[in-house]
């Protein structure tokens, strides 16, 4: 299983991936930065199954969506 998912401003970006890790658990790396400059950050989330990680993407989504993201696309 591999989840991409990508909110957009006019000047950001925001992408959260989901893929399984070795252990059995998910791992979630979410990539920020801005499209016009070179400041991109990286944060790595560790969730034991899919339903805990299904919770950590909703909360990281709302909180895009509320800053004023939208999201641009989903790949499965």
């Amino acid at each position: 299983m591999y989840l991409m998912i990508l909110f957009e401003t006019q000047a950001r970006y925001y992408a959260i991936e989901v893929q399984p890790d070795l252990f059995g658990g998910v791992t979630i790396v979410c990539q920020w930065g801005g499209k016009l400059n070179r400041r991109r950050g990286r944060k790595v989330y560790f969730a034991q199954n899919l339903t805990e990680a299904d919770s950590v993407i909703k909360r990281i989504s709302q909180r895009r969506k509320n800053h004023g993201y939208h999201c641009s696309n989903a790949i499965v």
